[in-house]
Parts: C-alpha cells; sequence; structure tokens
C-alpha cells in the first residue's frame, strides 16, 4: 500500500467478525502464503460462494484473485484512503 502505507510502517488493525460487511476502500491485511499483505477492499465476488472477496492494490490497480475472507487478519485502522486517492482511482478505472 505505499505510498499510502510506507514500507515497514506500524498498523493498528481491528478483527473483523464471520458477518461483518467491509466497505469499499476498507485497508485489509490478509496472509498470502507466508506473506502479510495490505490490499484494499474493492468487492465481494459474484461467482464464487459468499465470502469470497476481491482486494487491489494501489500501485497497479488491477484485480487481485478472489480469496476467502477468513484470510483476513482485519482492518488497518490508522491509515485510510482518502477522498482525493478515491478520485483518482475511479478515475483510472474509467478512462483509458
Amino acid at each position: 500500500m505505499s505510498p499510502l502505507i510506507p514500507v515497514g510502517a506500524i498498523i493498528t488493525i481491528r478483527k473483523i467478525n464471520e458477518n461483518e460487511s467491509l466497505k469499499k476502500y476498507d485497508i485489509l491485511l490478509f496472509k498470502n502464503g507466508q506473506r502479510l499483505v495490505c490490499h484494499y477492499f474493492w468487492r465481494e465476488n459474484q461467482l464464487f460462494d459468499k465470502g469470497f472477496i476481491i482486494t487491489r492494490s494501489i500501485k497497479n490497480m488491477t484485480e487481485d484473485l478472489p480469496f476467502s475472507k477468513t484470510q483476513v487478519l482485519g482492518v488497518v485502522t490508522n491509515f485510510k484512503i482518502g477522498p482525493w486517492l478515491k478520485i483518482k482511482m475511479h478515475l483510472r478505472d474509467i478512462l483509458p
């Protein structure tokens, strides 16, 4: 999530429960193999069972592969995606 969250930064997370709804642009901490990853929540996956989600990184703006919501360790609470970055990301989605 660099440059929003610098590499090596200390983050705080809030655990989520199984039935909790995630909000678009929530920054999630999840485990991908042996790595810890922070990406933002994009949407629930409609092709698989409920509980599979799709995230994105700020840098490449492509959707990650769907994964189970149970892999999410928590929502980052001390960093947020601001309104201008949200607008920029939306524009990159709709403009060639």
